[in-house]
């Protein structure tokens, strides 16, 4: 059973992967489910409980949470004693009868990690009751004072999701015999007593229970650090306390304590100091020592009685406004020989000092960053029992309760923050890409002037020299003419010619076209086809192949007046070779015609399409005399029906919830209502569907499984969906781990949501579950 359970933990654990919970001060509630093992002497059978957790976290580390749990249907088992019955020489049997158990109880978790899997401690104490109904007017009932304590892992479903597996122990002193006496045997027809007799020599015993429980913790409330800015950080402590997380604090204290008036405590204040330690805005401790006063006044007139202990703090709002807070905690009531207590005006002395519990509620009033006035309302137990012999503690009826209110003003030793410059910092730094953006392009754009500076130059400089070499040309064509050299007249002249046009490409710029290197007119055919894609539902195919014509004409216009420019023979060009230019104009101008082509025959198709349409609408407009309305339905988006349990682009934490009911039958029957996540993988329609449920029926159910699904795209509202899993299943009293079997169908409700009914089959079809579910976005 145990390598079973580690086995679906690190299955379902490698699925999944993890984010931590909330970071300030949150609530919480958790369904649970938990097969228990309990001790032999209390003649309780092994069996299931249900019950429900709620409570307050603390950041990620601390939460308080009440506890309720309840039994289903359990029986008794009495092999332990029957050898007791064999020596009593008695003839009878023990009548086992249905037993109840609940537990209500406060524990303390203590979250060790927030990473992938995390584990946890747990220590707690609370009431367990045990009812054995005989009749309707006939009940037996124990109730016994526990403490627990246990470890636990987590695994982080969502931010405020996650599935809890703890195993835990708890230990109590009963009386077997609380469970065992029969009013149907009380003295035989002989007059024989001998059971009775032994039933009362029964004596208390430590007895332990251990429990594997399971559930499901939802979150509400609080934030989540790395959701937020650096600019949404900076204002959540500027509207914070102004300080540092770690702060040591000094109050001078005074309390008032309303003893129960069955103690011999006197009801009396107290005077005294408190030290303590806030790890944050939201976790302390705190240490506390108390001297009483005499005659039930304020004064500095001391009486022989002091309180000391320790408390733990959770803060349920941030310091800046008033804050409520919780205690827990506990302490010693130190009394001295010589100090004198009171019930029902008589008098006793050497009282002995008492440990004592301690819990309860307050707030805190800011009267300055630095100084806080408290006050808080705190309930108190002891017992009569020795300290020494506080372990043997059994029933509340051993309890004694006192109130216990406490004030004072706190002051607050810690470094001092300062928020606005944290805001300007976040600010500086929430901006800071866009600024270095915009002086790289102002530092760009300089040293583009400053290139273009240097090619003006440049071209001034050969326009220059273009046109002393033109005044050279006139005076050596002059010279020529008086020679009556007009094979020189005319080479002069084709030069002059050639140079003036230079001088003419210089001062007009060319085609930007022809001046692009290979690579970025590559580059510009990509953007230029991407954009016309783009355009494909807001333009018509018509004015798409437009675009790409006049571009494809413009290209090659400009690599014709390119390559008509002259060169006079004998003088050197001085242009670079355009060879790679022209492999790349071809390359593109190939891209360029099969765009277009493809543009062209999908204008045809449609075309072809819609004269389809029309000689269709025709026929039937001839087949009857009314008008027949044509609907053209557009293909299917991402939000169709397949989206509600189709394939996502990486694995996704927040496909969906669902909650679902129905019957289950086989081995036992019951009402099943559980809980369910959708998580999808990378390029499949797998989904990951891990569900936790509850059994209500004549024997408690419960189980967690590990499912995977299949949806089966029918183009329809409709998805049915087939899939396998595991299941760790406690079904009529036996928990099991077996395989599931699954099939069922999907319908689409909009906004994200759907209903599902599903059929699954569990442990070779042995119990069979119907459900019913709605799904909805998370």
């Amino acid at each position: 059973m145990k390598n079973k359970l580690l086995f679906l933990l690190l299955a379902v654990g490698a699925c999944m992967k993890m984010t931590a919970q909330v970071d300030d001060v949150s609530v919480f509630i958790t369904p649970t489910a938990s097969y228990n093992w309990f001790d032999n002497k209390s003649t309780v059978e092994d069996g299931a409980m249900y019950g429900i957790q709620a409570g307050f976290g603390f950041g990620k580390t601390i939460e308080l949470r009440g506890i309720y749990e309840k039994s289903s249907n359990l029986d008794q088992k009495f092999g332990r004693y029957a050898d007791n019955l064999n020596d009593l020489g008695l003839d009878f049997e023990l009548t086992a009868k249905d037993i109840r158990v609940t537990r209500k109880g406060g524990e303390i978790k203590a979250n060790l990690a927030s990473g992938d899997l995390a584990p946890y401690l747990v220590l707690g104490t609370g009431i367990q009751t045990y009812k054995r109904k005989f009749s309707e007017e006939k009940t037996y009932k124990t109730e016994n004072i526990y403490g627990s304590g246990g470890i636990g892992l987590k695994i982080n479903l969502s931010p405020r999701l996650t599935l809890n597996f703890e195993g835990r122990l708890f230990g109590y002193n009963m009386k077997p015999n609380s469970m065992l006496a029969d009013p149907e045997l009380m003295g035989d027809v002989s007059g024989d007593y001998s059971f009775e007799e032994w039933l009362e020599g029964q004596k208390s015993e430590t007895m332990f229970n251990y429990s594997l429980n399971a559930g499901l913790q939802l979150y509400l409330g609080g934030t989540n650090e790395k959701d937020l800015s650096a600019m949404d950080r900076a204002y959540k402590q500027r509207f914070g306390s102004g300080l540092s997380d770690f702060k040591v604090t000094l109050a001078p204290t005074g309390a008032y304590v309303d003893f129960d008036d069955n103690t011999a405590f006197r009801d009396t204040y107290l005077l005294g100091a408190e030290l303590g330690v806030d790890f944050t805005d939201y976790v302390g401790l705190r240490a506390y020592y108390l001297q009483a006063t005499e005659d039930e006044k304020i004064s500095l007139d001391f009486d022989k009685m002091s309180m000391y202990g320790a408390d733990f703090v959770g803060r349920l709002n941030v310091g800046a406004g008033i804050s409520p807070y919780v205690t827990v905690g506990g302490g010693y009531i130190n009394v001295s020989d010589n100090y004198i207590g009171e019930v029902n005006d008589l008098q006793f002395i050497n009282l002995s000092s008492k440990y004592f519990a301690k819990g309860g509620i307050g707030i805190d009033i800011p009267l300055g960053k630095r100084v806080d006035l408290f006050g808080a309302a705190n309930l108190l137990y002891t017992t009569d029992r020795d300290n020494s012999d506080i372990g043997q503690i059994e029933g509340t009826e051993e309890l004694k309760k006192h109130m216990m209110y406490n004030f004072g003003f706190r002051v607050k030793l810690s470094k001092s923050v300062d928020v606005d410059k944290v805001v300007a910092q976040a600010f500086d730094e929430e901006f800071a890409p866009e600024r270095r953006a915009y002086d790289e392009s102002l530092e760009d754009y300089e040293k583009r002037i400053k290139t273009y500076d240097q090619k003006v130059k440049e071209r001034d400089s050969l326009i220059a020299n273009y046109q002393n070499r033109i005044k050279e040309l006139e005076k050596e064509l002059k010279q020529a003419f008086d020679e009556n050299d007009e094979i020189r007249a005319a080479e002069i002249m084709q030069e002059k010619k050639y140079l003036e046009g230079q001088i003419e490409k210089q001062e007009k710029p060319e085609n930007p076209l022809i001046r692009m290197t290979p690579a970025e007119l590559e580059s510009l055919i990509d953007k230029v086809l991407k954009g016309v894609e783009e355009e494909e539902s807001q333009k018509t195919i018509e004015q798409r192949l437009d675009r790409l014509e006049d571009l494809l004409i413009r290209m090659n216009q400009a690599q014709a007046e390119r390559a008509a420019v002259p060169s006079a023979p004998g003088v050197p060009r001085t242009t670079m070779s355009t060879e790679p230019a022209d492999v790349a104009q071809s390359s593109a101008n190939d891209r360029l015609i099969e765009e277009i082509s493809r543009l062209k025959q999908q204008l045809r198709d449609q075309e072809a399409t819609i004269a389809q349409m029309q000689a269709n609408i025709a026929s039937q407009d001839r087949e009857e005399a009314s008008p027949r309305k044509v609907e053209i339905h557009a293909p299917s988006t991402p939000d169709s029906a397949t989206d509600d349990l189709g394939a996502a682009s990486g694995f996704n934490f927040k496909k969906g919830m669902a909650v679902f009911i129905g019957p289950s039958f086989g081995d036992a029957t019951n009402v099943n209502i559980g809980l369910r996540s959708y998580h999808a993988f990378s390029n499949t329609s797998i989904m990951f569907t891990p569900d936790i449920y509850v059994g209500l029926g004549s024997k408690m159910a419960f189980g967690v499984n590990a499912n995977g699904i299949v949806p089966i795209d029918i183009n329809s509202d409709f998805t049915p969906y087939v899939g396998v899993g595991v299941g760790l299943n406690y079904i009529n009293k036996k928990l099991k781990f077996a395989p599931n079997f699954i099939a069922g169908t999907t319908y689409k409700l909009g906004n994200g949501a759907s209903v599902f009914l599903e059929y699954t089959g569990r442990g070779a079809f042995k119990n069979n579950q119907v459900a019913l579910g709605y799904r909805f976005k998370f």
